[in-house]
């Protein structure tokens, strides 16, 4: 799965470990470090953290809010896209 940021930058879906993947403390150690295993980008983690922050609410990340004119008036928007995705409960832990 891939993500478009807008005007055309896209990412393409990371890797996290499984349980099984992660059986030994050095992996676990290159996990903490981004190493390993994992592939991700850093908005892709910036996102996760978000999404803890925002109480389990995945917000679709975009590179541009959007525009205004010369004065500060909004002239477009771009339209973001949330949904529930954790518990808040676990956000919290």
């Amino acid at each position: 799965e891939s993500y478009d940021f807008g005007n055309g930058y896209k990412t393409e879906a990371g890797v996290l470990p499984n349980e099984n993947e992660l059986n030994s403390s050095a992996s676990v150690g290159n996990l903490a470090f981004g190493q390993g295993k994992l592939t991700a980008t850093p908005i892709q983690i910036a996102t996760l953290f978000s999404t803890i922050g925002n109480g389990g609410t995945y917000a679709t990340p975009s590179l541009i809010k959007g525009f205004t004119d010369k004065g500060g008036k909004p002239i477009y928007s771009e339209s973001h896209h949330s949904k529930p995705i954790l518990g808040e409960k676990t956000c919290e832990i």
